[in-house]
């Protein structure tokens, strides 16, 4: 059979119907998806508006629903009285009212409003709702009490750095005692430069001697037998005067000297009685002459005898040293507290910055919240935000009030003046540069740093007593003489006329040797001082090692501070220029005051670390000019002489 060509359909099989039934279907469903698409869309959108514009049409509430409103309020008032009961606040309810404007903060010093119109698109978020029993007036009390401060703020004091070293220099009590110790050394040189000064003496004494004569005395003296009374000795009576006039001294070579005038006036029963009597009212007898004591081995020379007066100028130095060392300290401490308390007090008041605009924010939320427009867990997230806030101010608060104490004990020593007043740091910061390097550095502190020169000069001093105890260990070989003219005559005058002629000339020379046996003594000594000037010369060494590890510490410090500054002040920027684009993003109504109030707190934190680093490279280099030695050089401040 062939196929036939005919022009009528064929006829319709069930399978076909099924299949276009089926196909039928599924169009029609899927045109429904995107119907209902479309509309689902249209209700998200028209509920958006809605909500922005402050309009959500909620179902009446049920009974549960109140009762967990409630206690949702009661938690809210609750937190609240925790809040707002913190008197730490510098405003005052006048200073700061209510305010349903927006704020926007500029980086600075200080705090730019701007308004815009309360018709405009509301910047928080949330559902609003007639149903919560947030009390407005009562929060708005309870906000008003963080606003309160119970004490008044104290007056503040301008300070600059050249005002703080003088006080410093002027009132520290440490600086004071030190330069007693050098008035005090002062003394010793003198008393020590003493031992060279002459002596002058003067004497005069007067004898009444009654003496019983024996045979031998009686007859000596010219007695005769009618001397002799009932067998009873004869008193012999003496009545003279003795008077004496000297210079001594001695000299840097070891020499001792004394120049001498000696009278005695000579009365007795002799010259009254005898016949024999030279000079029957009595005599004048006089010396006049030098005594020289020379030592040739202990004791000689201007090395041994000098020993005294050279350990005590050297000891006078090394009190100026620790002197000068103080005052590096102190005037180190005072920069470094100084730049300190500037950074702090900067600080403090980009904290009060954020604490005002969070308090705004919070007065906006409470108006808000009376005409129905936020919701009460919007309040809290402000409320939240104004705590943490109020913490780090507070923090602030008690760093700046700590580092008021710390500079006023190294600047005053008034009782009367702490606690008076708070220092207000104006000299502006100016971040040195480092040109040195660490070779020059270790020069100049091997050159200028006081302590390093005060165990030098301890080396110094211990080698003079060592010279001194060694010389000691010798004999004693000294040789005396002794040069005069002797005068006598019944009158004073005639006398020392007599000593002119001279009438009676006499001199002495001799040796005189000694040596202790075993010398125990002298050897105990040098052993000590052998002692201390190798403990002194390990003293210098490791005061050495110190300076050099310290200079070289310091420097990578410095670079490091230098670094970290560097960062920071990146960070600074970049924190700045976002919260300057969330401020435009507030104005074009795509963010809220709330995110500009962290931006704002993220720039403000920024810029605190970037002044801790700038404070932190400054003391580094404060230090280390403490260790080269040339800080008082640098703050223009000099030790007279």
């Amino acid at each position: 059979m062939h196929p036939v060509l005919s022009n009528e359909p064929a006829p319709k099989t069930p399978t076909t119907r099924i299949s276009r039934l089926l196909i039928f279907t599924g169009i029609s469903l899927f045109a429904g998806i995107l119907v209902l698409s479309y509309f689902t869309s249209l209700a998200r959108a028209q509920s958006q508006s809605e909500a922005q514009n402050g309009f959500s049409p909620t179902p009446p509430p049920s009974t549960h629903i109140l009762q967990k409103k409630e206690d949702e309020d009661q938690r809210v008032e609750e937190r609240n009285q925790l809040l707002f009961s913190n008197p730490n606040s510098t405003n005052s309810p006048s200073a700061v009212g209510p305010n349903t404007n927006s704020t926007t903060v500029v980086p600075g010093s200080s705090i730019d409003t701007t308004t815009t119109p309360s018709t405009g698109p509301d910047l928080t978020t949330g559902p609003s709702s007639t149903t919560q029993n947030t009390n407005p007036s009562a929060a708005e009390a309870e906000f008003n009490d963080l606003l309160q401060t119970s004490e008044p703020e104290l007056p503040t004091k301008p300070l600059s750095q050249s005002q703080a070293i003088a006080k410093a220099l002027g009132q520290n009590f440490d600086i004071q005692v030190k330069t007693y110790d050098v008035d005090a050394s002062q003394g010793v040189v003198r008393e020590a430069r003493g031992a060279f000064d002459p002596v002058f003496h003067m004497e005069g004494s007067y004898e009444d001697i009654r003496d019983p004569q024996n045979t031998q005395d009686f007859v000596a003296t010219g007695g005769t037998p009618l001397d002799i009374l009932d067998g009873d000795p004869r008193i012999f009576v003496e009545n003279n005067q003795h008077y004496k006039i000297s210079l001594d001294g001695k000299l840097p070579t070891g020499t001792q000297y004394e120049f001498k005038s000696q009278l005695d006036v000579l009365s007795n029963t002799l010259d009254r009685t005898s016949p024999l009597a030279l000079y029957n009212h009595g005599e004048n007898q006089s010396f006049t002459g030098v005594t020289v004591d020379q030592p040739f081995l202990r004791g000689f020379g201007t090395d041994v005898n000098n020993a005294e007066i050279r350990a005590a100028v050297i000891n006078k130095l090394v009190d100026r040293y620790e002197l000068e060392d103080q005052m590096l300290s102190t005037v180190s401490q005072v920069l470094q507290s100084y730049n300190q308390l500037s950074y702090l007090t900067e600080e403090l008041e980009a904290k009060r910055q954020d604490r005002q605009l969070g308090i705004r924010l919070v007065q906006d939320r409470i108006k808000s919240l009376e005409r129905g427009q936020v919701s009460s867990r919007e309040l809290n997230r402000v409320e939240s935000s104004l705590a943490e806030i109020i913490e780090d101010y507070t923090k602030a608060q008690n760093e700046v009030i700590n580092q008021q104490t710390v500079l006023q004990a190294l600047i005053s020593n008034r009782v009367e003046e702490v606690g008076q007043f708070n220092y207000l740091p104006i000299s502006p910061v100016k971040t040195p540069e480092l040109n040195q390097p660490v070779e020059m550095l270790l020069a100049e502190a091997l050159s200028h740093r006081p302590k390093y020169l005060e165990a030098r000069s301890k080396v110094e001093e211990e080698n003079i007593k060592l010279v001194y105890a060694n010389n000691q260990k010798w004999p004693q070989l000294d040789l005396k003489g002794t040069y005069g003219v002797n005068g006598l005559s019944g009158s004073l005058g005639n006398s020392y006329y007599r000593e002119i002629i001279p009438q009676g000339p006499q001199w002495t020379v001799g040796l005189v040797f000694s040596i202790p046996i075993g010398n125990n003594d002298a050897g105990g000594k040098y052993d000590q001082a052998i002692a201390r000037k190798q403990q002194a010369l390990l003293t210098m060494k490791q005061i050495e090692l110190n300076t050099d590890l310290l200079v070289r510490k310091l420097v990578a410090t410095i670079h490091s501070n230098q670094d970290r500054l560097n960062a920071m002040r990146v960070f600074a920027r970049t924190a700045s220029d976002n919260y300057e684009q969330e401020q435009t993003r507030l104005e074009k109504g795509l963010s809220t005051d709330l995110d500009v109030l962290k931006y704002h707190r993220d720039y403000t934190e920024a810029r605190a670390r970037e002044r801790a680093a700038e404070a932190d490279l400054d003391n580094s280099f404060v230090q280390l000019r403490e260790v080269t030695g040339t800080l008082l050089d640098t703050a223009h401040v000099h030790l007279l002489q």
